[in-house]
């Protein structure tokens, strides 16, 4: 039997471990024969066919008896299985493949560069315990420090507000915030935490704003203050399902079916730095060159993401999209000279 088969054989038996405590506790007159009905109703069995031994509920019994001093007994003149203790409870050990070590270490990661400290510290305490159950802590907090995020921004850390925003949109309660737009005007309302969003490095949260009685995004590092109400709401899944790459910002100024004509270097950047999901690269006539065509973004992404490739983006059309880099270039060329 290979490792992945033991892992499997173990775990089932600390499930059938599991499934025997809780029968017994919701159950009298248990019996041999309505244990093996009930385990393989719960789909604990084996094989193809799904069924279970005696044999594997004796040692499954025996297993809970003698290892972890459950209180089970068999009582002889009734034929019955018995939990003296109805308080007791099985704690399963942890039994991980190294996939699932893998997942749990660049989660713990993920949470530590990414999430604030507040969030972040509960999660990476939570697979610490998961960790050192599976006595693979030493493991994986190797791999965890040769993982690593070299971006060079980070998300705000606004712990308090982070974890309010978090514990209300986890709860689905109201939240009421005070927050401040881009132009400086700070308003109170009361939202509902649709879904929450990280894009471009910044944690966001998609709402329902009663006082806008319609979805809006707030970033939430302009929330200075956020307090959560007893009021709960329900899931609004034309929020959530709207909320997009290519729908985040809900620009109003969209330019359609923009063209460009890219080097190789910027079809490079246009791969990773991408602004639509659906945009299309193609080799122009020309060896070295291609066409990007962006089914529509918005201006306030395009002119800047020309602007970063340095002459590497050129942009065909529409007419409007090249007069605004036009016009911006003249803007940053009257800038530099005023200095």
């Amino acid at each position: 039997m290979d490792t992945i088969d033991r892992q499997d054989s173990t775990r089932k038996l600390y499930r059938r471990m599991a499934f025997i405590v809780e029968y017994l506790k919701s159950h009298t007159d248990v019996t041999l024969e309505k244990l093996l009905e009930g385990i393989v109703k719960a789909g604990l069995g084996a094989g193809p066919q799904g069924k279970c031994s005696r044999q594997s509920v004796y040692r499954a019994i025996n297993t809970l008896s003698d290892k972890y001093k459950c209180p089970v007994r068999y009582d002889v003149p009734t034929h019955t299985y018995v939990l003296d203790n109805p308080e007791w409870e099985f704690v399963a050990p942890t039994i991980l493949s190294d996939s699932e070590l893998l997942a749990l270490t660049l989660g713990a990661k993920f949470a530590h560069d990414f999430l604030p400290s507040a969030v972040a510290g509960r999660i990476e305490e939570a697979v610490d315990k998961t960790l050192e159950g599976s006595g693979a802590k030493h493991f994986t907090s190797e791999l965890t420090e040769a993982f690593k995020f070299l971006s060079g921004r980070r998300p705000d850390d606004n712990g308090e507000i982070f974890l309010a925003v978090f514990n209300a949109w986890s709860s689905r309660r109201l939240l009421y915030i005070t927050y401040k737009d881009e132009n400086g005007t700070e308003t109170k309302r009361i939202i509902e935490p649709q879904a929450l969003a990280f894009f471009d490095m910044e944690w966001t949260i998609r709402a329902y704003c009663h006082k806008r009685e319609a979805p809006r995004t707030f970033i939430l590092s302009r929330i200075s203050s956020a307090a959560i109400q007893n009021e709960t709401f329900e899931p609004r899944r034309e929020i959530i399902d709207n909320l997009t790459f290519d729908t985040f910002y809900n620009y109003t100024d969209i330019i359609s079916n923009a063209r460009f004509r890219l080097s190789e270097r910027g079809a490079q950047y246009a791969k990773k730095q991408i602004l639509h999901t659906c945009q299309r690269l193609e080799p122009d006539n020309e060896p070295g060159w291609y066409i990007l065509t962006v089914p529509e973004a918005s201006s306030e992404r395009i002119v800047p993401w020309v602007f970063a490739q340095k002459g590497e983006a050129v942009p065909l059309s529409p007419n409007r999209l090249v007069e605004e880099v036009r016009r911006q270039e003249r803007i940053l060329a009257k800038a530099i000279g005023a200095v």
